[in-house]
């Protein structure tokens, strides 16, 4: 019986209360946040992973600055050579995915 009472909403006014384009902004922020992230700790961890696929989805989505940012950061601040020439290597894949080659 008192499920029958319950106060019910329809698709439609469960939609007029969500904010569909704040929450897809709030996704896209946490799932390019967290890639970036993983680029940073596979650059410094000297990984043995392709960070490709990520350059190709943060070009796509329009969020190369950032990730051009992030990369700058580990160059400069990195001692290990390997992972500045491994970093500045990514940052041709961005360069090249933005000219349309990745």
């Amino acid at each position: 019986e008192q499920w029958r009472a319950a106060w019910r909403l329809s698709l439609r006014d469960i939609l007029c209360y969500t904010d569909q384009q704040g929450e897809l902004g709030w996704r896209r922020e946490l799932f390019f946040g967290g890639a970036r992230r993983r680029a940073k700790d596979t650059l410094l961890g000297r990984r043995d992973q392709s960070l490709l696929p990520l350059v190709r989805a943060a070009v796509q989505g329009g969020q190369q600055g950032v990730l051009l940012s992030t990369l700058d950061s580990v160059a400069a601040d990195c001692e290990d050579p390997g992972v500045a020439a491994r970093t500045l290597a990514c940052v041709a894949d961005v360069l090249g995915c933005m000219a349309g080659g990745g």
